[in-house]
Parts: structure tokens; sequence; C-alpha cells
């Protein structure tokens, strides 16, 4: 998303890529905090819920955009796509 923010903000039908790549980089702190949070010497259950409780945020935001129609069609289908694989992992963590 960081080096692709233009290409994907015209699929999605985001003209402002400085947000696609505000995003991306977000993702990639959030990963490396997962990351963080799963290495040795043992993982924080408080953590795993705050990651757990973050996923469905990015659920229920993905939701909200798709539903006022921010997207492209496109873009719509590619939100709700990666909202159900993240509603996923969310609901994976909480077990």
């Amino acid at each position: 998303m960081i080096l692709a923010s233009q290409y994907i903000g015209e699929t999605i039908g985001v003209p402002s890529t400085w947000l696609i790549a505000t995003i991306g980089v977000g993702l990639v702190l959030y990963s490396a905090s997962l990351a963080w949070v799963a290495s040795p010497p043992g993982i924080d259950p408080i953590m795993v819920y705050a990651a757990a409780v973050l996923d469905i945020i990015w659920v229920v935001a993905s939701v909200v955009v798709v539903y006022l129609g921010m997207l492209t069609t496109t873009g719509n289908w590619i939100v709700a796509a990666v909202a159900d694989v993240v509603l996923v992992f969310g609901l994976v963590q909480l077990y």
C-alpha cells in the first residue's frame, strides 16, 4: 500500500494517495506490534484481546465505508473481502 498507493487509490476510488500510504504505514506498524507480542518469552493475553478488538474495529469501519458507498464497486469488493479475512483473524484471536 505504501509503494503502490496511487494505483490502489485509483482502483478502489480513493483520490488521496497520502491516505492510502498512511494506512499502509499503520498496517506495517500494526504487524510489527503483533510480531513483538507473539515473540518469546510469552504471549500477553491482554495484548491478544487488544489485537482482536482492533481487528473488529477494522471490520466495522470497513462495513461503514462500503455502506456509505465511498468507493468504486471494485473497491467495495476488495474492502469487503479484506474485512472478511480480518474478521476471521479477530475471532480466532478471541479463542
